[in-house]
């Protein structure tokens, strides 16, 4: 059982240790005004427990799969996202509000503007899309991973220094900030794929 621990932020005292989740807890939430605190679960389940005394007043079966994140309005609505890649938006009782469109990956954030109009979701691939609240009505999308410089395609964006003279490098796979060969030590400076034939020095 994963247990969620409650502390006083200006004291550091210890006020509640939360029993309920058998699995992983991928997101929590406290209310507007920290009566209550949301949880969001590996079974899908978002759970609402009373800050006065730890207890577990709520819970409900949010998505198929992980519950990835959650938010609360002022109003004390609750936006969820999921593995189902689907985001929603709950009453404060736990009945669903709305389902908005399919997503084409794990939603791992979402989050309510201030005035809870609208509605902020962003992906496991980077994709970030706004949504009114009211209309499910898509306001702003974009892709938070930009696209290689004309630099970086033509160079890789790689300063290359070779110890056994140069090499013909036909690939490179940009996993790390740093790549280290058995040859030459790379500084890379854009997570990317490069391909093609190319000389470095």
């Amino acid at each position: 059982m994963l247990l969620p621990f409650v502390w006083e932020a200006e004291t550091g005292r210890l006020v509640h240790i939360l029993r309920s989740h058998e699995h992983a807890i991928h997101d929590l939430a406290f209310s507007r005004n920290s009566n209550a605190l949301y949880s969001a679960g590996d079974d899908g389940k978002v759970r609402m427990w009373n800050m006065d005394n730890g207890k577990l007043t709520k819970q409900f079966a949010a998505h198929n799969g992980a519950t990835l994140t959650i938010d609360v309005a002022l109003d004390g609505r609750l936006c969820t996202g999921g593995a189902d890649r689907l985001l929603k938006l709950w009453k404060p009782d736990g009945s669903v509000i709305k389902q908005l469109p399919l997503f084409d990956d794990w939603i791992y954030a979402a989050c309510f503007n201030e005035s809870g109009t609208q509605v902020i979701a962003g992906t496991w691939t980077g994709w970030v899309q706004v949504f009114s609240a009211d209309t499910a009505e898509s306001l702003w999308q974009f892709d938070t991973n930009p696209a290689p410089s004309e630099e970086a395609k033509d160079d890789a964006s790689v300063s290359l220094r070779t110890r056994g003279g140069t090499e013909d490098i036909t690939r490179i796979e940009v996993s790390t900030m740093f790549v280290l060969g058995e040859d030459e030590f790379a500084t890379l400076r854009d997570r990317r794929t490069y391909p093609g034939s190319s000389h470095f020095q």
